[in-house]
This record gives structure tokens, sequence and C-alpha cells, in this order.
């Protein structure tokens, strides 16, 4: 089963920062953030009672890694 985990990344001119804009994924992707490219369906990251869709928490550590790098080389 292939998927593909959707994140939106937003730069705030203001504060000269990357992050992880979890608000603008809810409000662009209400059905969740994880595309089963078999049937088409939308999952949630997150199902609730510390229960996370399969790789959903690495994925999410390794994009969090990523923005850190993004904001340490800054100019």
């Amino acid at each position: 089963m292939s998927k593909q985990h959707h994140y939106i990344i937003s730069y705030n001119t203001g504060s000269g920062q990357w992050e992880l804009d979890a608000e603008a994924e809810q409000a662009f992707m209400p059905d969740g953030t994880i595309l089963d490219l078999e049937n088409a369906s939308w999952y949630r990251d997150y199902s609730g009672d510390g229960e996370f869709y399969p790789e959903a928490e690495r994925l999410s550590e390794i994009i969090s890694k990523a923005i850190k790098q993004l904001n340490e080389g800054k100019q």
C-alpha cells in the first residue's frame, strides 16, 4: 500500500523562521494529510489516545529536523 504524507511548511517574514503549519494543514486538508494512493482515501496522522498512523511519528521527526536546519542556515 503506497501512501503520500503531505506537509505545509510556512516562512514567516517577520520572524525569519520556517515552521510546520498545522493550522494550514487542517484548513486545506480537512480529511487528513496522508493519501492512500491505491484507494484515493485521506487519513489523519493522529487518531487519538496516543495512536499515530504508522510512519507518521518518524516522518514528523524528519520534517522537524529539516525545518530546524532551514532555520539554522538562514542568512
